[in-house]
């Protein structure tokens, strides 16, 4: 494949979508992605820099998410810790 391109693909965790570039799609619609040396069904293909653009973003969502995350367990191992003052959970 002479161009590079962009590929996202269906994950489990979140934000339930991965990408990288995709050197090499197959005759049977799977892209080889460079970074995982691996292939993936893709859900779209982009030109390389739109694709890299969306995946700051999603990174960028994905670093938020989990600070937020940790914010909120904290906030609730801080109630459970008053409401049972008599275990150390920290």
């Amino acid at each position: 494949m002479k161009n590079k391109y962009f590929a996202f693909w269906r994950d489990s965790s979140f934000p339930y979508i991965l990408g990288g570039t995709a050197t090499e799609i197959e005759k049977d619609g799977m892209v080889y992605i460079e970074e995982f040396q691996e292939r993936f069904k893709p859900v779209i293909i982009l030109p390389l820099e739109q694709g890299k653009e969306i995946d700051k973003k999603l990174e960028q969502l994905t670093n938020e998410y989990h600070e937020a995350q940790k914010k909120l367990h904290n906030e609730y191992i801080a109630k459970i810790m008053d409401v049972a003052f008599f275990i150390k959970l920290k």
